[in-house]
Parts: structure tokens; C-alpha cells; sequence
């Protein structure tokens, strides 16, 4: 057996390999993404061997930290791309920290999750998030790393603890495809968790502001503050602003008459730019297009600058076609692209 065990979900990263009958540990603090794979390869070579000579990869799949949950996760997948015949098993902290206890049988596996609460393991069950009033009267192990007050014992994982949990779910026939072996989150990253509270409100004097801001960090040619006021009192006219602790985005739609019946052309679309790439505008247009299709509205259609690469591809994936040009439209020179999405 060539076996390579990867633990990149705590503070300090394991890398275990056994080849055939000799052992290898190598413990590693400095950041994952940048040292893991680099000692891997290193390890492999010395070695003189490859990835494809591995037999068996196992990788600690959480929880922990998000980072470092994935560069394992992604360097098993690489390896098993470039090396098919090869058998994964997924490993959990949780399992780890109560493989290394020996102490007493009944007690919980714990780890902070933060928020006030945590990632726990009881003997013979599954993973599972918790308060602390929910463990309160379990006998608590954790990592030493984290130096949690609420712990009655603490553990440190090491390559050997890695090595024997590895080879017993070979034995016991625990492998798992590529496709089946992905990180475990319990809970959702502190971004989702943010995002998951974002919520949308109609355009109003009380978000006018922060819309405004966000407009003029958005666009060097945007709207003054006089014209997005103007916005509210005109009729056929309507916004949503996406907002968590404060407006992060905003969308403006004019109704017009088209061809095929109600048009919505939408006027402005814009997101703050620390909050970019996180599927905001996705959501504001998501709403608009909602809307129109309750209200029987035939087409969307919007005008977005010929250089705007980033605009233009995201229109694109949601689903506009561009149908027309205006030359030398903004007051820079750039074209106008008009982009339209018919709705069935």
C-alpha cells in the first residue's frame, strides 16, 4: 500500500505517507494554500514517487477552517484526475479528536463554530452543530489549538492518529469516488451566513442615500442625488435595494410600452464594490424579472456600455441578447450596447 493522508483543516497541517512498510510525518504551520502541495510533491520525490503510484489518498474533510478544508479537498481530487485507480477516504476533525482520546468512553468531540455554537461528535453518531446549552452536561474534548474554556479535555492531532483512522476506514471498505468526496460545512461561511441575511426593499427617501453612494462609486458618469429623488415620484417607476446592515445594492426599472406589450427597461443596476461577486445583482434582477412576469411584461431590456466586459457577461449568463447599438452614446465617446431579454 502507498498511502498519502492530508490534514489541512486545523492550524498545524499533517502530511502522512506510507510506503509499504515505512512512515512518513511532516507537520507544517505556515499558510496552507501555499505550502501544503509544494511539501507534498517534495515528500513524493524524495521518495521517488508520483502521484500515480499512490495506491490510497485520505484527506480530512472537517470541520475547520474553510481555507484549508478545500486546499485538501482539491489537491485529493487533482491527484485522483491524474491518477484514477486511486481509493480516497474522507476523514473528519471530529472523528480524529476522538480517535486520539482515550481517556473514557462517553464524551462529546467538540469544536468552536463560532457564534456560540459548535461542531460535536458522540460515539456511534453523526456530526452535528450545537449550542452550548445543547452539550452543556456532556464531558467536552477539543484541539488544544483552540484553547476553548468550555472544554473538560483537550487533544492534539497528530500524524499517527491520522494514519491509524485512515488505514481502519480502508479495512472497513469506506472509499470514496471523486465526485463523492467533497467538504463537510455544517454551517455555511461567515460571508453566506452574512449573505443569507440580505433582504430586499422598495426604493424609498430612507435608502436614497446609501443608493446614491453606491452609484457614485459605481459609475464615473452616474445619476446625481436630484435625479435618483426625481426616481421616486414618477409614475410606471419602481427600485429594489438589497440590503444587510445597509443598502449594497440597488436596481431601478421603468415600465414602457413595447411592441410585444409591457416593456421593463432597466435604468440603473448597481452593487457596492466590497460586495461584488457574491450574486447580488443576480438577486435585484432575479426580483425584476419576478415581478414582470407577474404583471404579463413581455421583455427586458437595459443599456450597458461596449466596454464593460464584466456587465456584459453577466448579462449575458442571465440571459440578454444584444439586439442594437448606439454609437458614441455616453459622454466619454463609448457605444451603447441595447441588451434585451424576452420573457415567454
Amino acid at each position: 500500500m502507498k498511502l498519502l493522508v492530508l490534514n489541512t483543516a486545523t492550524a498545524v497541517a499533517n502530511i502522512v505517507i506510507k510506503d509499504e512498510d515505512k512512515v512518513y510525518f511532516k507537520e507544517l504551520t505556515e499558510k496552507h494554500s501555499e505550502s501544503v502541495l509544494p511539501c507534498v510533491e517534495e515528500l513524493l520525490s524524495s521518495l521517488e514517487l508520483t502521484p500515480r503510484d499512490l495506491t490510497h489518498i485520505a484527506v480530512v474533510v472537517g470541520p475547520g477552517s474553510f481555507t484549508g478544508i478545500r486546499v485538501g479537498v482539491s489537491i485529493a481530487k487533482a491527484m485522483m484526475k491524474a491518477n484514477p485507480s486511486l481509493k480516497a477516504v474522507a476523514l473528519t476533525t471530529l472523528e480524529l479528536i476522538a480517535s486520539s482520546y482515550s481517556e473514557r468512553k462517553n464524551f462529546t468531540a467538540v469544536m468552536n463554530a463560532l457564534s456560540g455554537k459548535f461542531y460535536t461528535l458522540k460515539a456511534g453518531g453523526e456530526p452535528e452543530l450545537k449550542t452550548l446549552e445543547q452539550i452543556e452536561k456532556d464531558f467536552k474534548v477539543g484541539l488544544k489549538e483552540e484553547n476553548l474554556d468550555v472544554l473538560d479535555d483537550a487533544v492534539e492531532i497528530d500524524g499517527s492518529t491520522l494514519l491509524k483512522l485512515a488505514l481502519e476506514k480502508i479495512e472497513r471498505g469506506e472509499l470514496k469516488a471523486s465526485n463523492e468526496l467533497s467538504p463537510l460545512y455544517l454551517r455555511k461561511s461567515q460571508a453566506e451566513e452574512n449573505f443569507s441575511e440580505l433582504k430586499l426593499e422598495e426604493l424609498s427617501e430612507q435608502n436614497l442615500e446609501e443608493v446614491y453612494d453606491i452609484s457614485r462609486h459605481a459609475f464615473t458618469d452616474g445619476w446625481s442625488f436630484e435625479q435618483f429623488r426625481e426616481e421616486l415620484g414618477k409614475e410606471n417607476h419602481f427600485g429594489y435595494v438589497a440590503v444587510l446592515s445597509k443598502a449594497v445594492g440597488y436596481v431601478i426599472v421603468m415600465e414602457t410600452e413595447g411592441e410585444l406589450g409591457k416593456d421593463y427597461n432597466i435604468l440603473s443596476l448597481a452593487v457596492s464594490p466590497k460586495f461584488l461577486r457574491r450574486g447580488i445583482a443576480k438577486k435585484l434582477l432575479s426580483a425584476v424579472e419576478d415581478r414582470a412576469r407577474r404583471a404579463g411584461v413581455k421583455k427586458l431590456w437595459l443599456e450597458v456600455k461596449s466596454k464593460n466586459e464584466v456587465a456584459l457577461a453577466f448579462y449575458k449568463n442571465f440571459g440578454f441578447l444584444h439586439i442594437a447599438t448606439r454609437k458614441k452614446y455616453y459622454r466619454n465617446g463609448d457605444d451603447a450596447l441595447i441588451l434585451e431579454k424576452l420573457l415567454n
